[in-house]
């Protein structure tokens, strides 16, 4: 289960500049990766920027204004990040569709496949997409996570949460199917195991539910 909303105190831990989650829940420690400040508008930058056209947004490789300096700043701060977590970890950027952007690293090989992938233009396009409209929702943050070792299930909650002082609403639970144990591929949910399933995290919802 991912928990994707951020609690109000979180503490500073010495991991670049990241932010330690200190939920309180059973799940995976997790550092969180933030960016200092954002890039300006395209229109305010140099040449290049301005000429760039429907892909404004994006900051080009040889952007020579405040931007590309901004881009090579921030791509550092990550990169070192990456560089110097401890192994095994799992990595998860904003820009996810279908489990990609989420990186299964065990070695040091896979490591710099990871550094190589997101140098190819995924992480030119995460920082990008930070502004001033969006910079308090950190759209840039990168989140390691301990990886879970032997895992008993690869299950998917889905439930409600309802105002303070309600039950969730239970709505569903799915497995996980995960190829060759890092690519997710899909979900099967079985109809007849929902009530069994939903006694077995129960718990977990409600726990998860107050915390929200």
């Amino acid at each position: 289960m991912t928990i994707v909303h951020r609690p109000s105190n979180l503490s500073n831990t010495a991991a670049v500049g990241g932010i330690k989650y200190n939920s309180g829940l059973p799940t995976p420690n997790r550092v969180a990766l933030t960016v200092q400040g954002f890039p300006t508008d395209s229109q305010l930058c140099c040449a290049v920027c301005i000429n760039s056209g429907l892909d404004g947004f994006i900051i080009p490789e040889d952007c020579k204004g405040t931007r590309g300096t901004w881009l090579k700043e921030q791509s550092l701060r990550l990169y070192e990040g990456l560089n110097s977590h401890p192994l095994p970890f799992v990595l998860k950027s904003q820009a996810t569709f279908g489990a990609a952007g989420t990186f299964i690293v065990k070695t040091e090989y896979e490591r710099q496949k990871t550094v190589e992938t997101m140098g190819k233009g995924s992480l030119n396009r995460l920082l990008s997409a930070a502004d001033a409209s969006n910079s308090h929702f950190e759209p840039a943050t990168i989140l390691f996570s301990d990886m879970i070792q032997d895992p008993v299930g690869d299950y998917d909650v889905t439930f409600f949460v309802n105002e303070k002082g309600r039950q969730p609403v239970f709505l569903g639970v799915s497995r996980q199917m995960i190829e060759g144990g890092t690519a997710w591929i899909g979900s099967i949910v079985d109809y007849r195991q929902q009530k069994k399933l939903r006694l077995k995290f129960n718990s977990l919802i409600n726990q998860a539910s107050d915390w929200l």
